[in-house]
């Protein structure tokens, strides 16, 4: 599992072979690039100043990777979502604006869409 807090990023290497595989997640604050191949890259940007809370995804690992994401406000947990890995593409998820840090865990391979 993951924890991301508001303002910083993780950066993760993923290798697929018969099990998905993850090297040790590196923390940084929110910076543009840094996703090298075979990494997923996970940033969250909350509050007044960002206007809502967003996810931002960046996956270039040899498969797309989905996972579950689940938002806390300190110590409660106010959403759950469920993404499905894209390769190659950035993506965004809106949360509540209260999120303070999120759980990034279930990591799975995605084949044909996500259930």
């Amino acid at each position: 599992m993951l924890r991301i807090e508001n303002g910083f990023q993780q950066t993760v290497a993923v290798s697929a072979g018969s099990e998905l595989s993850f090297g040790p997640p590196r923390q940084s604050p929110i910076l543009p690039g840094g996703t090298g191949a075979g990494e997923i890259t996970i940033s969250l940007a909350a509050g007044p100043a960002a206007g809502i809370a967003k996810l931002h995804i960046f996956e270039r690992s040899a498969v797309p990777i989905g996972f579950t994401v689940t938002a806390w406000q300190g110590r409660k947990s106010i959403a759950v979502v469920k993404l499905c890995g894209h390769l190659e593409m950035d993506s965004w998820v809106v949360l509540p604006i209260e999120t303070t840090h999120v759980d990034v865990s279930d990591f799975f391979p995605v084949k044909d869409g996500c259930d």
